[in-house]
């Protein structure tokens, strides 16, 4: 069984709600390895991932909201993940430098970037625009639980703050 077929299966797998995140695997700003759903051990975890530079316009108010509204709550964290194509590796050092320069210092360590293997993430999370932000939300196992793909609404948010809560109140 091929790595990308056996990738592909598990992320079908895991929209069931019935199995863990399958491994992604990148480098935080900060420059330290990151894999998730590892990364997320214990905590109930947004993850934004955007697919496109354009994306961070509707990844970037998801995060701004979650972070006022959930950012001191100790059982909850979050992930915002820039997917970048893997030709793109060779400028892999002005794409961070830039990224590290729009990101807060204090939120390096929440903003992962990953280079290459996106296919299979784009069928995960069912890709149809690359500059919209696709959300994931995992339980404190890495179990997908709910999934959402668009710029911010107030509906979109009021339905992602629900799942978030009601996660996070089980024991």
């Amino acid at each position: 069984m091929t790595r990308s077929f056996l990738f592909v299966f598990l992320g079908a797998l895991a929209l069931c709600g019935q199995d863990r995140l399958p491994a992604l695997k990148g480098e935080f700003l900060t420059g330290r390895a990151a894999a998730l759903p590892d990364a997320a051990a214990g905590k109930v975890t947004l993850l934004v991932l955007g697919f496109s530079r354009d994306s961070q316009h509707a990844t970037g108010p998801w995060v701004d909201r979650y972070k006022q509204d959930f950012g001191k709550v100790p059982q909850c964290t979050y992930f915002q993940v820039a997917m970048i194509p893997g030709a793109a590796r060779m400028a892999k050092p002005f794409i961070e430098s830039g990224m590290r320069k729009g990101v807060a210092k204090q939120d390096q360590e929440n903003f992962m970037v990953v280079f290459g293997g996106v296919d299979p993430w784009k069928q995960l999370v069912h890709f149809q625009d690359p500059d919209t932000a696709y959300l994931i939300v995992l339980d404190r196992s890495g179990v997908i639980r709910w999934q959402h793909a668009g710029g911010f609404d107030q509906a979109g948010y009021a339905a992602l703050s629900a799942q978030l809560r009601s996660i996070a109140d089980r024991k």
